[in-house]
């Protein structure tokens, strides 16, 4: 396992500071006298972009509550890992690194325990779970259950991106004075895809997500909006089907007139009782495996 970089806060108590820094991007959190021989559930948490630290850590701390003996690894996402593969190797690298340690190459066989848990949030998650599974290659994730919330976008497009990009950003004048950089971000992107002829990375990080060959997983759980501005119900429910063609199986949360990653906040104890079934689910596939 990576050693720390730092400490989260620098010195100053930020929401994180209880956690411990890899990296700008990963932290880290593992329970007061684990014994790291027994693996313990290992859970990552994959923000979306811009995403508050006091935001973030609220799922961190729930998910603490819901499973005290768990090792967390949080992961931000930042708007440059969405444009850049390599920047975004490098953001995930000791997230992987925790992997490695926590798996053995034995690990990716069909009868594993899936000890892994994924819950990703918006195009910023699902973005790190492909670059994940990338940098994981030529291993295959541990067989896993996986939560996709507000998420995914099927394709690249300016108007979700500025949107998403956007409503991460304080409002008010740093908002504003921000807007012509990511309209610029936007523009570059675009002339990639349609001047330059490069691949649409959108397409490929949910192709990716489906692909049997490179994704194993016991229960995938989709929660969305059908009035979410940013990713459509439609987008998610037509990957939520893709999957289901594909042998993946699955399950879906829709919130009525929820906001983007805003669930949690619209209906608490439903949100966090689906968390809570898809970590009991994959509890009953591990006693089922031994």
């Amino acid at each position: 396992m990576p050693a720390a970089s730092s400490s989260s806060g620098g010195g100053e108590a930020g929401p994180l500071s209880s956690m411990t820094r890899l990296s700008s991007a990963v932290y880290l959190s593992q329970p007061p006298g684990s014994n790291h021989s027994q693996r313990p559930r290992l859970i990552f948490l994959l923000g979306w972009v811009a995403a508050r630290d006091g935001h973030l850590f609220k799922y961190v701390s729930s998910y603490r509550y819901l499973d005290p003996t768990a090792t967390l690894v949080l992961i931000k996402a930042r708007v440059l890992t969405m444009g850049s593969p390599s920047a975004a190797a490098r953001d995930v690298s000791p997230a992987v690194s925790i992997l490695h340690s926590h798996f053995n190459s034995s690990a990716t066989t069909s009868t594993v325990k899936p000890d892994l848990h994924i819950h990703l949030f918006s195009n910023g998650g699902s973005c790190l779970l492909a670059n994940i599974i990338v940098l994981y290659a030529p291993d295959v994730l541990p067989r896993h259950t996986t939560i996709y919330d507000s998420a995914p976008s099927l394709r690249f497009d300016t108007g979700q991106i500025v949107h998403a990009i956007t409503a991460g950003l304080p409002a008010g004048l740093y908002r504003t004075s921000a807007r012509p950089m990511v309209y610029l971000f936007v523009l570059l992107y675009w002339l990639r895809i349609y001047l330059l002829r490069n691949p649409d990375q959108f397409a490929a990080w949910t192709s990716m997500q489906n692909n049997p060959d490179v994704v194993l997983e016991a229960i995938r759980v989709y929660m969305y909006s059908d009035t979410d501005p940013i990713i459509s119900s439609q987008e998610v429910e037509a990957h939520a089907r893709d999957a289901e063609g594909k042998g993946f199986v699955v399950r879906r949360e829709v919130f009525k007139g929820s906001g983007h990653v805003a669930h949690a906040l619209s209906e608490s104890n439903r949100y966090w009782r689906v968390v809570r079934d898809v970590l009991q689910e994959g509890g009953k596939f591990r006693a089922k495996l031994a």
